[in-house]
């Protein structure tokens, strides 16, 4: 076979895996998942062992300190735009800000801006 018989053939399957590429990325992903949690089952099983032995007074505690932390982030970003002329909820706010923190966690090369950069 020759090489650009090779080469056409090769770009067919990349066509079709950009055309393909919401069911690849979900396939890789889930693929990398389950290799992850093959790899670090003892891990997960002694955390998991360790949060169910935990009080469940201080785990309330700090889910309740992470919603009240949540809510004044939501609260200040909500003043800040409606001093530039936004009206906003502060539900809104709060999903926004959960976006953008996963958006920085997950992305290992920088933070929601550079996410619209590579958009534009």
């Amino acid at each position: 076979m020759s090489s650009s018989r090779l080469l056409s053939r090769f770009s067919a399957v990349l066509y079709a895996i950009w055309r393909h590429r919401s069911i690849a990325l979900s396939i890789l992903l889930l693929s990398l998942m389950v290799a992850l949690f093959a790899r670090s089952r003892s891990e997960f099983a002694h955390a998991a062992d360790s949060a169910f032995s935990a009080d469940w007074r201080w785990i309330t505690f700090a889910i309740v300190c992470q919603v009240v932390a949540l809510m004044l982030i939501a609260v200040n970003y909500r003043m800040i735009l409606g001093r530039l002329g936004h009206t906003l909820s502060w539900n809104f706010m709060a999903r926004a800000h959960l976006r953008r923190h996963v958006v920085a966690t997950v992305l290992p090369f920088g933070t929601p801006c550079v996410l619209c950069a590579l958009r534009a």
